[in-house]
C-alpha cells in the first residue's frame, strides 16, 4: 500500500492489462525529454514489490524526467494470490504498454535486478 501510495503521488498510474504483468507508468517530464529512450524497470525478488526499490527509483534512475515504466511481477514480490505470467503474456503486456503510451518502434532502457534480467532477456 505505501509503495502505491508513493508511486501516484510521484505522478506513477498504475495499468492492469488483461492477462499479464500490471505496471506503473509516468510519462516525461517535458516534451523535450521525450527524445530520451524510456526505461522499462523489472524488480527482483522483493517482498512488497517497489517499496524497496523508492528510493532508487525516485531520486535516482527516475531523476532525469524521462518517460519510466514499472513492470511488476507478483510471483516474486511474495503477494499471497498470484498468478504467474508466461513468457509470452509478458512480452506481449510490455510491447503494448511502449506502443500504447510512446509509440511504435521507438528505442527503450531496458534494466533490471536480479529475477528482473529474466524479462529483459525475453524481451531481446
Amino acid at each position: 500500500w505505501f509503495g502505491s501510495v508513493t508511486l501516484w503521488a510521484a505522478g506513477f498510474r498504475r495499468c492492469k492489462p488483461v492477462g499479464g504483468p500490471s505496471y506503473w507508468y509516468r510519462q516525461s517530464f517535458d516534451a523535450r525529454l521525450d527524445m530520451r529512450s524510456p526505461l522499462l524497470f523489472f524488480h527482483g525478488i522483493a517482498p512488497g514489490g517497489y517499496v524497496m526499490y523508492l528510493p532508487m527509483i525516485l531520486w535516482g534512475l527516475g531523476n532525469d524526467g524521462r518517460a519510466i515504466f514499472l513492470f511488476e511481477n507478483d510471483s516474486i514480490s511474495c503477494c499471497p494470490v498470484f498468478t504467474a505470467d508466461t513468457e509470452d503474456e509478458t512480452v506481449r503486456v510490455v510491447i503494448d504498454a511502449v506502443n500504447r503510451h510512446i509509440g511504435n518502434n521507438v528505442d527503450v532502457t531496458l534494466c533490471g535486478h536480479s529475477f528482473g534480467s529474466c524479462p529483459i532477456t525475453w524481451l531481446i
